[in-house]
């Protein structure tokens, strides 16, 4: 089976897409992200991200420390 996330043009393109719609949705819901969230989620794993996104449901606040 492929993993389409080791593929060197597409895995990237599609972490970049993850993140921002991660991002987009964290400054819909809490407003401005501070410089040091988005760094976080600019570098984070695509197993981090799900996580974030998943918390984010039911988050009182940015789930990202």
């Amino acid at each position: 089976m492929i993993d389409i996330m080791e593929n060197k043009i597409l895995g990237p393109a599609i972490r970049k897409g993850e993140a921002t719609m991660l991002k987009m949705q964290l400054e819909k819901r809490f407003g401005v992200l501070p410089p040091g969230t988005v760094d976080k989620i600019d570098r984070a794993s695509q197993d981090e991200m799900l996580r974030w996104g998943e918390r984010l449901l039911t988050a009182a606040s940015t789930p990202i420390g």
